[in-house]
């Protein structure tokens, strides 16, 4: 698996504008940060990049920005990003668990309008308010709603905007010829089961596989760090597997959204996976607006 690639759709009717499509229970998308989470849900702590909890009868999702504005990144699809601190809420997802008609949202008005989606759900539709600018999305099985989504506009927070940066459109890699396993931030104890899974993987496939641990870094991070965990990584890796480590091949893929680690088994003679690394801004640094 390549790095996560977070898919984008953007749904934008530029007609008249409600300013309440920015807030929800009080936390107002692209001002609102973990604190103001914690303490209108009475929460002890937010996971990023994002926290989730139970209000009620509904399931939330709560998503904070990450990453400082990209000077150029790489993506299935062209993404919007925001400049905007760390931590700063940006989407609100609400999970609606008893599918019913919702007395808050009336789809009847004409100020909805009504996508239907082609999947294996008979009857899932989306919809998009015109009035808000597509701030607030409903997911819906014949008109029930049981998901609403609000995030933020371009239109309305245009001056929240990040500068355009230079955007390179990938392809989704065929990853067929590998295996493939990833695993994210965390405890060295932790990091030793995915590498004994992928040591024990090359041992499966034979004398001839050939194995690549890829690392990108957070955006947030420096890059030291990368070169660092692969060397840990290593020193493990050789003290336990021997022989097996030699056939292995070390990538420092570059900056990511967060830090994460890819692990390929393959045969000799394959070539090494794709890489698709971003950079952006240090923290504190301001890219001109083109």
């Amino acid at each position: 698996m390549v790095k996560h690639i977070f898919i984008l759709l953007v749904l934008i009717i530029a007609l008249s504008s409600d300013a309440n499509a920015q807030e929800w229970q009080g936390i107002r998308l692209l001002h609102s940060t973990c604190e103001d989470v914690k303490r209108i849900f009475n929460l002890e702590k937010c996971e990023y990049p994002a926290t989730s909890f139970q209000f009620g009868d509904e399931f939330i999702r709560i998503e904070f920005s990450q990453c400082p504005c990209p000077i150029n990144y790489t993506s299935v699809y062209e993404a919007i990003h925001w400049n905007v601190p760390k931590g700063t809420v940006i989407e609100i997802y609400r999970n609606v668990r008893n599918v019913q008609q919702s007395s808050e949202f009336n789809l009847n008005d004409e100020t909805w309008i009504k996508i239907e989606l082609n999947n294996d759900q008979e009857g899932s539709e989306v919809y998009v308010n015109k009035v808000n600018k597509g701030n607030i999305s409903l997911s819906a099985i014949n008109g029930k709603i049981y998901g609403v989504r609000y995030s933020p506009s371009s239109i309305i927070d245009s001056h929240l905007l990040c500068p355009k940066s230079e955007y390179k459109k990938i392809e989704i890699p065929d990853l067929s010829a590998y295996w493939n396993s990833t695993y994210r931030d965390m405890s060295f104890e932790e990091e030793k089961k995915h590498l004994d899974d992928f040591a024990n993987k090359m041992m499966d496939v034979g004398h001839d596989s050939v194995g690549f641990i890829v690392v990108y870094v957070g955006c947030d991070m420096e890059k030291s760090k990368g070169s660092l965990r692969l060397k840990r990584a290593m020193r493990y890796l050789t003290k336990k597997y021997g022989k097996v480590a030699k056939r292995i091949k070390t990538i420092e893929a570059g900056q990511s959204v967060s830090f994460g680690v890819d692990l390929y088994v393959a045969k000799k003679g394959t070539p090494p996976p794709p890489v698709f690394p971003d950079v952006y801004l240090k923290v504190g640094n301001k890219l001109e607006r083109k």
